[in-house]
């Protein structure tokens, strides 16, 4: 998961320019959420539910920023574009090569594929916590050819 400080202040330079964010997770994972700053207000929705609430609610986003390949796959479908926050995984094979970002060449050991190396090191999922606030913010710009306003 993207690092709870980085969601907060990500979820606030999307507000703060005037968009409304959904935050998906599952059933009963709302708590969470507000444990790293993120709660419901007029321009925050947390949807919390199963697969199919998901598969459901998605379709009304304009963007979708995600760590997941199924999320990305199926807003691939819908025609959403998205950015993925890419872990350990190669995104050559799972990923079209502008939906990623990636702080994989931070770590010797990338891509794992899923079994870190990196794990108890100072440089622990460096694949994903390497990626800034404004690397997000940048490829949200690019991704919709506009910037943030």
């Amino acid at each position: 998961m993207y690092i709870g400080s980085k969601l907060a202040c990500l979820r606030h330079q999307i507000v703060y320019k005037g968009k409304r964010v959904v935050c998906f997770c599952p059933k009963g994972s709302g708590a969470k959420l507000a444990e790293v700053g993120i709660r419901k207000t007029a321009e925050i929705q947390i949807a919390e539910g199963d697969i199919e609430d998901f598969c459901n609610g998605i379709r009304g986003v304009g963007l979708l920023v995600c760590h997941d390949s199924f999320s990305a796959h199926l807003a691939a479908f819908y025609g959403i574009p998205r950015v993925v926050i890419n872990g350990s995984g190669d995104p050559k094979v799972w990923l079209a090569a502008d939906d990623y970002l990636s702080a994989g060449s931070q770590c010797a050991h990338y891509p794992c594929h899923g079994r870190p190396v990196c794990k108890g090191t100072a440089a622990e999922y460096i694949c994903v916590h390497g990626v800034s606030v404004c690397d997000v913010v940048d490829k949200i710009t690019s991704t919709l050819g506009e910037p943030l306003t």
